[in-house]
């Protein structure tokens, strides 16, 4: 894009962007408009607190918001999501805006994000978004035990650890929606000996490719279903998760 400093052209190259990469029903105006918004601020405070690698707008289109939002299509209508170690706020505050339909709660151990991700919901008239300062182990077993359509997290831990973090936070007949690298299979090598365990279905592996100009990103994001209640022993303490992995 030509000008990024006053973003007045940038609605229309996160358009573009989604145009190009099957995610046009977010080309909305009113969409681009809220994450150019918050495209300017995140960087902004970024300077100031180092939320996040990326430090561009064109970046942050294809890397962040067009990432977030190949989410979108595994969310059910009007589905209550919790978005574990969510970081500056990703998926979960492009995936608010784009989709008021949902309730989301984003869930991350640093009270400085958690502060900037409701900053930014009260800035963009988000009411469907909340930031909470919980460690993930320390709630999704109690206070959040299967209470959630989906439980998503990106890019937070490998897939053994996340697996037993999320697995208790959700309902009966949800879904565990992890966005992993383009490679997961050494990370779910073996998650057939604990499908029983958790009571879960089989993993299913869906790849994503993202492009934009000469730009090209891939991920797989892994999805399946609970089937039955969780053992209430899971999740374990975070020592013994990272000690002794499920799998």
């Amino acid at each position: 894009m030509d000008n990024i400093l006053d973003f007045t052209s940038y609605p229309e190259y996160l358009a573009d962007v989604f145009k190009k990469n099957d995610l046009s029903e977010y080309a909305d105006a009113d969409i681009c408009a809220k994450l150019t918004s918050f495209c300017k601020y995140l960087l902004e405070q970024n300077q100031l607190f180092n939320l996040t690698a990326i430090k561009t707008p064109e970046g942050a289109a294809l890397l962040h918001f067009a990432d977030s939002l190949t989410l979108s299509k595994f969310v059910p209508e009007s589905a209550k999501v919790l978005d574990i170690g969510s970081g500056a706020g990703f998926p979960a505050i492009p995936l608010a805006i784009a989709r008021p339909d949902l309730t989301i709660t984003a869930l991350d151990s640093t009270q400085k994000r958690i502060d900037f991700i409701n900053r930014c919901a009260e800035m963009l008239g988000l009411n469907n978004l909340k930031a909470l300062c919980h460690r993930a182990e320390d709630v999704t077993g109690k206070d959040f035990k299967e209470k959630y359509d989906i439980v998503t997290a990106r890019a937070v831990a490998s897939y053994p650890i996340l697996l037993e973090l999320a697995i208790p936070a959700v309902k009966v007949g949800g879904q565990f929606v992890a966005m992993k690298s383009k490679d997961v299979s050494r990370e779910t090598l073996g998650i057939n000996k604990v499908t029983n365990l958790l009571g879960i279905g089989e993993p299913v592996f869906h790849n994503v490719k993202l492009v934009n100009d000469d730009e090209e990103f891939e991920r797989t994001i892994v999805s399946l279903k609970k089937l039955t209640t969780t053992p209430p022993k899971y999740p374990r303490a975070y020592a013994q998760i990272k000690k002794r992995p499920i799998f």
